[in-house]
């Protein structure tokens, strides 16, 4: 099986708008839909769906037999959104693309060629170099430039934040594999959350096959947080840049 698991259950307070910010539309078309239409194109067909504010506006505009919704009715960081997904994909047996569901720039080319790379290891994560890394997490390895841990940049040391490579939030990880990694997450950090991030550390420790991959362009994984951002996007959907 693959599958796209899609996080939209935020409700984007810099939007400053009620509005499920994954509904906000960039080109006439919401953020959520260039999201789904990315992943189609890499060759997914089955999608699982992450709700949450106002989730019945995304369930009724986005429903189809090919899609599948989970709700998190708390806000408990990433790593707990993916965790609402287990009574749907936790028996199933393939790989999971996990997607943002507010970043429409996603070129469908750029994940095919991640996935294509991911199906050789238990967890990966995509990469990419940023000239201002700021508010990123960071990709960071040792001294051989072997993946070490993904830090969220208010986690970071001064010496972690000089780092540019920055996690994009994309990662493809082996079912049921993925919920035993999930388990073991804990919310021990600044925020009190659940870190999607940390499976990267539980599978490094669990001597699993983990890897970062380095590709695409810096302005394909934009994360629309503010309406300045839906303007960001619409620009490099109509210019590339």
């Amino acid at each position: 099986m693959l599958v796209s698991i899609i996080l939209a259950a935020g409700l984007g307070k810099r939007m400053q708008s009620d509005l499920p910010k994954v509904l906000h539309e960039v080109h006439n078309k919401p953020l959520l839909r260039w999201v789904l239409e990315a992943a189609e194109a890499s060759g997914i067909r089955e999608h699982v769906v992450v709700v949450g504010h106002k989730k019945e506006l995304v369930e009724a505009q986005f429903a189809a037999p090919n899609l599948q919704f989970a709700v998190q009715s708390e806000q408990l960081g990433t790593g707990h959104a993916v965790r609402m997904t287990q009574p749907i994909l936790g028996k199933e047996h393939g790989m999971a693309l996990i997607l943002c569901g507010d970043t429409p720039c996603l070129n469908p080319q750029t994940l095919t060629q991640f996935l294509r790379e991911a199906m050789e290891y238990d967890v990966a994560v995509l990469g990419a170099d940023a000239k201002d890394p700021s508010g990123y997490g960071r990709i960071l390895r040792d001294g051989y430039g072997v993946l070490t841990a993904i830090r969220e940049h208010r986690d970071c040391s001064d010496k972690e934040l000089l780092v540019r490579e920055i996690n994009t939030g994309i990662y493809a990880v082996r079912l049921p594999l993925l919920f035993q990694l999930l388990s073991e997450l804990s919310c021990y950090n600044s925020q009190g959350e659940y870190y999607l991030t940390d499976i990267i550390e539980v599978g490094i420790r669990k001597k699993l096959q983990v890897e970062a991959f380095k590709m695409g362009r810096f302005e394909e994984f934009l994360g629309v947080n503010t309406k300045e951002q839906l303007l960001e996007a619409a620009h490099i959907l109509s210019y590339g840049s």
